[in-house]
Order: structure tokens, then C-alpha cells, then sequence
């Protein structure tokens, strides 16, 4: 018997060790399968569903897979699914990715859960509900999803009060629009939201909103007439408009949420840049080929920096480092992330007093014990079990997206050969699987 154990297990450890490498370096656990659907961990430690592989004609989607809570329906995860007649999502998932259910020509019923409050680009285009959908603004859980059918000549739209989001592309496109009153519960607008709508001139912006897509506003009467220099939507820097003159020197809004996309891209007059301490989001690109920018100084408020968003410049087309770029900084946050990931010079500064919230990729949980616990071999996040969340702890850790701090390491060696490496993960593996 222990040599049929050995001859099952030799094959599936050695597959799984491949795996576990390649795995290592992503943010998010390779797709796995549960039933008929597939599934990712992501960075915050919930599941976003990658496929559905199933051939009901009614369904509802499970709010945990494996234990984990699923937050995120992902990219066409239910793409062309010619089966699939009524669908129930679970008030657990907030965000819907684009093309989800695209395409899905018999999916008449659909309920979604006001928890939903990002829905992605044509994420039900091409479905029975939304052929079923009144003309006028289609709304998806809490957000503005898409203006449907012919737009009467100089059109007001007040959205509805309480959603959060406006999908990308919504009204793109509809010249007849002239007004639009965004109510205060918004917070993101998605990219090219309004692009194109050149006669709407008349635009209602709370100061909710802190997060607005590239290109929302381009192209409308409204940007056009707004007087040149950075224009604010919301707590968002947008875009820096017109010519800017040599030297320039910019400080940002007190109270500035995010930098969107592109926002100051090709300013080469550009010399130096304030960021308010109130920014937690600097977009892709957002100083990209600003060539007289040699070094940025950011707030230890910044939780995240997009690509190309510092530092580079187009060099005949080619995307190419700024000589001597400088970040000034803090240790531990995004600054000093995007200074190693790019090869910039970091400049250290002392912490504030008071930090912002930990970015680290997944937040182990709290414990309040008077004694110490007793510590279950593999158990990396400490929760009193070995799951597959024990396993992403490992492959961060070793990618060196999780510091010591947040894992276990007493634990891990679960080969007992004094080293943690990607075959503890396997061995992990290899026990949910019930094969050791």
C-alpha cells in the first residue's frame, strides 16, 4: 500500500512544485477550480471568480469558494455562456469586471445586489436583460451602467441618488446630452465616461467623487470651457489644460484624493510638482514624459503608483528612464516600492506620527489571546487552519511581497527541512488535496 501512496504522490508533487514556482512571482494564486467555476485569490484575501465552466440554465453564485468570501466577478467570466437563462448574485460581490456576462443571449433574469458598486465596460451587452432594459440610463447594482437607446435633444439627466459609480463609456459619445447632475453619493467615474458629449455644458460635481477614469471629460462643452491650468473634478486632479509655461512649479488642492491617468503627461515645462498629503492614488502615466521633472517628493498618504507614473520619458517612441531620477520618501509605503521596482534613487524621510492603514498584500487577523495559541504546522496566517490562504501566504512571502512581520515563519517548514521554499506550499497543497 505505501508504494501505490508513493508511485500517486512522486508525479502530483513533482507537477505541483512547478506550479508553485511559477506561481510564486504573481499577486494572486493561479486559477483554481471549484466545481464549475474557477477562481483567483486576490491580494486582499478574497475570491474573484475567472470562469465559469458550467451548463445551467438557472444559478446562483456562491458567496465563498474554499473559504474565502467572493468580492469580484472578473473579466469575461461568463462570456458566451449559451445556457444560461437566470443568474443571482450574491450580495458579497462589489465589483463586476468588464464583459462578465457578455454576450449571454438567453440570460433574460438577472439580480443584482445593491452591494455592487464598480461594473465594468459591456459587462452585460448582449444579454436578454439588457435588450429588456427601458431606454434612458440602465442602472447595475449602484451604478450608473449605461445610457440606453435614442438621447433626446438637449438633455438633462439627474442620476439616482445613492449610487457610487458611473461605468466606463456610459454616455460616451451622445452629443444631444446638455446637463448632467451627479449626485454626492459618487465616487468613481470610469474612463471616458462623457468623452465626446460636446454639448453638455452644464455638469453638477460633488466633492465625493476620488476617482475619475482617463478621458471622462474629454471632448465636452464643459471641459472645453474651462480656463487652462489643472482642472479639478471633485477631489481629483484630472488634467493639467493647455500650454504650461517654463518652470513651472505646481502644488495640488489641499484635500486632493487622486491624480488620474495621464493627468500631466507631456508637460515637459514641468519643473516641480507639490502633492498634497491628502493623495492616496497617483495614476498610470500621470507625469510620463515630463522631462523637465528630475526628482518628486511623495506623501506617505500614497497608497499607490501606477505605471510610468514617475521618471520616464518617450524617447522615439521607446518608454526610457529620466537620468539621476530621485524619489523622496518614506520607507515601507508605495514611494519606496516604486523607487526599487524602477530603479530610482530613494531618499528616506522620518515617519509622521500618524501612519495610514497597512498596504501589505493580506492583513493577517487580529488575535487577542492571554495565552499563546497552540501553532498548527502550515498554518502561515495564523488563523487555526490550513487552507489555500495558507499557501498564498508562503508564495508572497518568498516573492518578498510579505514581510516577517505578517507571517508565521515557525510554521512553514512543513517538509521539516529546515528551509521554506515552494515545496512547503506544495506539501500544503498536497494535504487539502487529502494525498498525504
Amino acid at each position: 500500500m505505501k508504494q501505490t501512496i508513493k508511485q500517486v504522490i512522486a508525479p502530483v508533487l513533482a507537477l505541483l512544485i512547478l506550479l508553485s514556482s511559477v506561481a510564486v512571482y504573481s499577486f494572486t494564486v493561479s486559477a483554481v477550480t471549484s466545481g464549475d467555476f474557477e477562481y483567483e485569490v486576490l491580494k486582499n484575501g478574497t475570491a474573484e471568480i475567472t470562469k465559469y465552466t458550467g451548463s445551467a440554465s438557472d444559478l446562483t453564485v456562491p458567496t465563498e469558494i474554499a473559504g474565502y468570501s467572493v468580492t469580484s466577478i472578473g473579466k469575461e467570466a461568463f462570456y458566451n455562456c449559451s445556457t444560461l437563462v437566470s443568474i443571482t448574485i450574491p450580495n458579497s460581490v462589489t465589483k463586476i469586471s468588464d464583459y462578465a456576462f457578455y454576450n449571454n443571449k438567453k440570460l433574460k433574469n438577472i439580480t443584482i445586489p445593491n452591494s455592487v458598486t464598480i461594473v465594468g465596460f459591456g459587462a452585460f451587452d448582449n444579454t436578454a436583460w439588457y435588450d429588456s432594459q427601458m431606454n434612458g440610463v440602465v442602472y447595475a447594482g449602484k451604478s450608473a451602467y449605461k445610457f440606453k437607446g435614442e438621447m433626446p435633444q438637449n438633455a438633462y439627466i439627474a442620476l439616482e441618488q445613492g449610487i457610487k459609480s458611473i461605468t466606463d463609456n456610459a454616455f460616451a459619445g451622445f452629443t444631444k446630452l446638455s446637463g448632467i447632475s451627479i449626485p454626492d453619493s459618487v465616487t468613481n467615474i470610469g474612463k471616458n465616461a462623457f468623452n465626446g458629449c460636446t454639448g453638455l455644458s452644464s455638469i453638477t460635481i460633488p466633492n465625493s467623487i476620488t476617482s475619475v477614469g482617463i478621458n471622462a471629460f474629454n471632448n465636452t462643452g464643459w471641459y472645453n470651457s474651462q480656463p487652462d491650468g489643472i482642472i479639478y473634478v471633485g477631489k481629483v486632479a484630472y488634467k493639467y489644460k493647455g500650454e504650461m509655461p517654463e518652470n513651472t512649479s505646481v502644488t495640488l488642492q489641499e484635500g486632493t484624493k487622486s491624480i488620474t491617468d495621464s493627468a500631466f503627461e507631456n508637460n515637459s515645462n514641468l519643473k516641480g510638482i507639490t502633492i498634497a498629503d491628502s493623495v492616496t492614488n497617483i495614476g498610470d502615466s500621470a507625469f510620463y514624459n515630463c522631462t523637465g521633472l528630475t526628482d518628486v517628493t511623495i506623501p506617505y498618504s500614497v497608497t499607490e503608483i501606477g505605471v510610468y507614473s514617475f521618471g520616464y520619458y518617450n524617447n522615439s517612441g521607446e518608454k526610457t528612464k529620466v537620468e539621476n531620477f530621485t524619489i523622496t520618501g518614506y520607507a515601507d509605503t508605495a514611494a519606496e516600492a516604486y523607487a526599487n521596482e524602477n530603479g530610482f534613487e530613494f531618499l528616506p524621510l522620518n515617519k509622521p506620527e500618524t501612519e495610514p492603514p497597512t498596504t501589505n498584500p493580506i492583513d493577517p487577523p487580529a488575535t487577542e489571546t492571554t495565552q499563546p495559541p497552540q501553532k498548527l504546522i502550515g498554518d502561515a496566517d495564523g488563523d487555526g487552519e490550513v487552507t489555500v490562504k495558507d499557501v498564498t501566504y508562503i508564495q508572497l512571502y518568498l516573492a518578498n511581497l510579505l514581510s516577517e512581520d505578517n507571517i508565521d515563519l515557525t510554521v512553514c517548514d512543513v517538509d521539516n527541512d529546515g528551509e521554506i521554499n515552494v515545496k512547503d506550499a506544495t506539501y500544503i497543497q498536497l494535504q487539502i488535496a487529502n494525498l498525504l
